[in-house]
């Protein structure tokens, strides 16, 4: 899985979370800063759940609702932290209004939707897109995201003379 906050990313292994995840229970969210948490499925993200580390409770984003429901987490802090390295949210993240994939509107909650959204969290480098990159377009809650970008056949996405770190794995999902 892939841990999002502001500052940093970090990777973790699924099995961290697996335990509090079958403890969910229906619920409202803590209020709070908390940490995006994206589980690979196959290589690809899904939706993501929270980790609020002041009152310890994880919440799930990937089964249906946007939070579906949370659980109480203490040992999550020793794997997930305290927000020290990550930094933590503290308002609502960008939402993505419209996604098309080369004029073909795609789902804007989807799982195309979420890999697009892991990618443009994550620290880019400088790089020009390569021959045959798939156009998409986009629309965003927030100003400053991309509007336009491209995904590589062999990974990355590239959005203005931007990378950001796309496996291939997602990449080949998001091509179609």
């Amino acid at each position: 899985m892939v841990v999002i906050g502001p500052r940093e990313t970090l990777i973790e292994p699924y099995r961290v979370v697996q335990k509090p995840l079958g403890r969910l229970r229906p619920g409202a969210p803590p209020s709070g800063g908390y940490v995006l948490v994206f589980p690979l499925l196959r290589g690809v993200p899904a939706r993501p759940g929270r980790w609020y580390p002041r009152p310890e409770v994880i919440c799930s984003g990937w089964r249906s609702g946007v939070e579906a429901g949370c659980a109480s987490a203490p040992r999550l802090g020793g794997w997930l932290g305290s927000g020290a390295v990550t930094g933590l949210f503290r308002r609502e993240p960008v939402r993505l209004t419209s996604l098309r994939r080369g004029g073909r509107a795609l789902p804007r909650y989807g799982n195309e939707a979420t890999a697009v959204k892991l990618a443009l969290y994550q620290r880019w480098s400088r790089a020009s897109p390569p021959a045959g990159c798939l156009a998409f377009t986009a629309r965003w809650t927030q100003a400053g995201w991309p509007g336009s970008f491209c995904v590589g056949r062999g990974g990355g996405l590239y959005a203005g003379r931007r990378l950001y770190p796309l496996s291939l794995a997602t990449a080949t999902f998001l091509r179609g």
